[in-house]
């Protein structure tokens, strides 16, 4: 396994023996569609901003929540918990700034919201705050611990959601998840659709907002990381294909407005657009914070060496500007029938 994973130093040392063409300026673009059509609208005109499109109505085995130790004092997070925190709370910000809001299915009851795989809770502490009358349920695995302090209409439930969910039939009027595919398997998403379609109240709303896993305009030691992670999700069970046949599985399941939008993030600070060079630069950043997160992983549990892997998570951080790299997610929402 280390073997395999050292090629991507090996990649790197060849790169300039190896390079792609630069690209102009490009225009990221948000694409939206049914679930019944299959035709995919052009890009939108450079001089707009693609985050401002709305609906006419989309390896390693990380957790979905950090690990937690516990002594007689309470709560002890480790080294590997804080950088796991770190990653998601950027990650979060990165897609709130993208999208300019939390979520993008409409939503305008005071109702109970589901949050699927709540992880630390950035997503669900903000909603709490954004809709005080509403009920905001978050579930996952290992749940934050919240503190006194947060806001009274949040609570979070220790819940396996490859599992049946404890909560009630028809009894949620908005369920969100947020970038659980990296977790979950194949195998997993049937029961979990199948689970969001039950609890959803007749009329409620659904939002899935995943990444497609994989990186675009990648340079050559990126794109050989992504060979080999897409190798590892293979052998793991994971879905690198969700893009293609999720909007049909939510129909097929009952959901109706089934709208899917692909939504393209730059890396780095390679935009013209100064709101897009800002997004760049902290989705950069939340590379970063990835690249030191899995770093465990690939050192201790594939066999790369330490120092291999620090040399080939320098290279790719630099090959994004290089390349003007963008990561890819896909939105879908949904309506259960009335």
């Amino acid at each position: 396994m280390g073997n395999q994973a050292s090629k991507i130093v090996d990649k790197a040392k060849d790169r300039s023996n190896d390079r792609k063409s630069r690209h102009p300026n490009r225009a990221l673009s948000v694409k939206s569609s049914s679930a019944a059509s299959t035709s995919e609208q052009p890009p939108l005109p450079s001089k707009r901003n693609f985050a401002d499109t709305t609906f006419q109505a989309v390896p390693p085995n990380l957790k979905p929540s950090r690990s937690q130790k516990t002594n007689k004092k309470g709560v002890v997070i480790d080294q590997e918990d804080f950088k796991e925190i770190d990653r998601s709370q950027r990650q979060h910000y990165v897609l709130k700034s993208i999208r300019k809001t939390n979520h993008w299915v409409p939503y305008t009851r005071d109702g109970v919201i589901l949050d699927i795989g709540t992880g630390h809770g950035d997503w669900a502490y903000e909603v709490a705050s954004t809709y005080p009358k509403s009920q905001i349920i978050g579930l996952d695995l290992n749940p934050p611990h919240a503190p006194v302090t947060i806001q009274n209409n949040l609570k979070f439930k220790h819940v396996d959601i490859t599992q049946r969910w404890d909560i009630e039939d028809n009894s949620v009027d908005f369920v969100f998840q947020r970038d659980m595919n990296r977790v979950l398997l194949k195998s997993d998403w049937d029961h979990i659709l199948r689970e969001m379609y039950r609890v959803t109240q007749p009329g409620g709303v659904l939002e899935i907002l995943e990444s497609d896993l994989f990186h675009h305009n990648s340079g050559p030691v990126q794109a050989h990381a992504d060979e080999f992670y897409k190798a590892q999700c293979e052998h793991i069970g994971r879905d690198c294909t969700l893009a293609d046949h999720l909007a049909a599985d939510l129909t097929n399941i009952g959901f109706i407005n089934v709208q899917q939008k692909s939504l393209d993030i730059p890396v780095g600070e390679w935009p013209s657009d100064p709101n897009l060079k800002q997004i760049g630069f902290n989705n950069l950043e939340l590379q970063r914070s990835k690249l030191r997160s899995l770093r465990s992983a690939y050192v201790e549990g594939m066999g790369l060496s330490a120092d291999d892997y620090d040399a080939a998570s320098k290279l790719i951080l630099s090959e994004y500007e290089e390349y003007q790299g963008y990561t890819k997610w896909v939105c879908w929402t949904a309506q259960k029938p009335s």
